[in-house]
């Protein structure tokens, strides 16, 4: 059953609290019914993987919808090292993704908050909430 979702300004900061809890447990409960959906999503899409013709077929239509399989070739690494020295040799920076791992930079700050050359730290603001006893 659907729960009334409230809209705007919370009476005050302890409706605020119970609100915003009640809120995750909600989320708590669907995102347990989209697992449920994801799972059977996943045995569904196993099944035609293994049953469905992989040659010629264009795939198989039902009332709602039409199923095919379809292959594609995508990149996997099998040695970093000569990745990054063609990478470099290349110029082909292109080739890797702009993004931090946050638990390997802030191993490297340690308690000290050691300098990682070109990073600076960023403090992030969140609400925690636990529930009452």
């Amino acid at each position: 059953m659907a729960m009334k979702i409230e809209t705007g300004v919370p009476k005050n900061a302890a409706a605020a609290s119970d609100e915003l809890f009640k809120l995750q447990a909600y989320k708590s409960t669907l995102a347990k019914e989209v697992a449920t959906v994801e799972a059977r999503e996943k045995e569904i899409k196993k099944w035609a993987i293994d049953n469905l013709p992989k040659d010629d077929a264009t795939g198989v239509m039902g009332k709602f919808g039409t199923m095919e399989i379809v292959t594609k070739t995508v990149p996997t690494v099998s040695d970093w090292v000569l990745l990054y020295g063609y990478i470099a040799k290349k110029k082909a920076w292109d080739m890797l993704q702009k993004k931090l791992s946050p638990s390997a930079i802030t191993d490297r700050w340690g308690t000290k908050m050691d300098k990682v050359p070109g990073v600076t730290p960023f403090v992030v603001v969140s609400v925690k909430l636990t529930k009452k006893k």
